[in-house]
């Protein structure tokens, strides 16, 4: 077990500037944040002509594993949504849908066979997401065991967050279609339970043992909008993890907007 960590990380979308950090370089495993720069990596390769968004691909189920061998992943388990759709072809488009609202595996690791590993880190290091790293499928349970496991830092996850909405990580039009895709997440217990009524919030959660995080962009009235990342590991507890995950966001927005934190 982990020591526990809560590392934060805010940005002003519109500079890229850090507004607030606290242990935002620790890497931790990514779980599924890091769907956010699969999203961005398709989006600048269909900006660049080199897919459609509209095309369809088959819905595979399975992709080679850590260590050697495959394993499979079941529609209806991940996303009983695309159930049906197993062995079949589905748009795009539709896939980084589930893959970001729902958190689809199956969603995700189709679209990143499309992509390929290389145009995902492109993306990263395009926007300058220092600390995140893709290594294997989602979904691999002994990839995270075998090392080196797909990481995140809070501070990356932010200039992830803030690069798409600060238009800046595709062409605007493809980062507003993002922001749309993201802010139709449907976990909202976290960042976004956090914060006072008024802001709107687009974002991504990721979660796995031991592991809970959030990545937003909050557009508040009275402030510039900011990108928002916080990652919590080694807590036992899936509900103090929530508890002090929601509990850094509130504090977070309270300091940004210059209020008591």
């Amino acid at each position: 077990m982990t020591p526990p960590l809560i590392a934060v990380a805010a940005v002003d979308v519109a500079t890229g500037r850090v507004v607030l950090d606290h242990q935002a370089d620790v890497a931790c495993y990514a779980a599924s944040t890091l769907k956010v720069a699969i999203l961005v990596a398709l989006h600048r390769a269909a900006d660049r002509g080199r897919l459609s968004l509209d095309q369809q691909v088959p819905l595979a189920t399975s992709w080679p594993a850590a260590g050697g061998g495959d394993f499979a992943l079941v529609p209806d388990d991940d996303d009983p949504q695309l159930a049906s759709c197993a062995g079949k072809h589905v748009p795009v488009r539709d896939l980084a849908e589930h893959m970001i609202t729902r958190s689809s595996n199956v969603a995700a690791n189709v679209v990143l066979d499309l992509l390929g590993f290389e145009a995902v880190a492109a993306a990263i290091g395009a926007v300058e997401a220092t600390g995140c790293r893709l290594r294997h499928h989602f979904g691999d349970r002994r990839a995270r065991a075998a090392g080196p496991a797909n990481t995140a830092t809070a501070a990356g996850l932010a200039a992830l967050a803030a690069a798409v909405g600060g238009g800046r990580a595709a062409t605007p039009d493809a980062c507003r279609e993002m922001l749309g895709v993201l802010a139709r997440q449907e976990q909202r217990d976290l960042i976004p339970a956090a914060l006072p009524p008024g802001p709107r919030c687009a974002n991504k959660t990721g979660w796995a043992e031991e592991v809970l995080h959030d990545v937003a962009v909050v557009c508040a009235p009275g402030i510039p909008p900011y990108a928002l990342a916080i990652c919590t590991s080694g807590f036992a507890d899936p509900e103090e993890a929530g508890a002090r995950l929601r509990a850094a966001a509130a504090r977070a927005h309270a300091i940004i907007s210059g209020g008591t934190p």
